[in-house]
């Protein structure tokens, strides 16, 4: 609890303990702590298409946020932005 209250993510903490982030989430839940707002603020998906349109991998991008890939990819997808397959070419 102490370590998602002072700002580490579920997904940090998980990688921490060496178990899933939805059961980090679950234990967090059950001890009854206020979950943070999931995904990017407006000005951070910006911020991440930008680095992203740079050239940076989706995992890059993520790590930069401290967010997983999937979220960067969702909110670049959403933003209308095509997604580089694993090799760099637009799909």
């Amino acid at each position: 609890m102490e370590g998602y209250q002072r700002g580490r993510t579920t997904y940090r903490l998980a990688e921490q303990f060496g178990i899933h982030r939805v059961t980090v989430s679950q234990h967090l839940r059950r001890s009854g702590v206020s979950m943070r707002r999931q995904g990017l603020s407006d000005d951070a998906l910006h911020e991440a298409a930008r680095l992203y349109e740079g050239g940076s991998s989706l995992v890059r991008v993520a790590d930069q946020f401290d967010v997983d890939p999937k979220t960067i990819w969702s909110g670049l997808s959403r933003m209308g932005l095509r997604i580089r397959d694993s090799h760099g070419r637009a799909r």
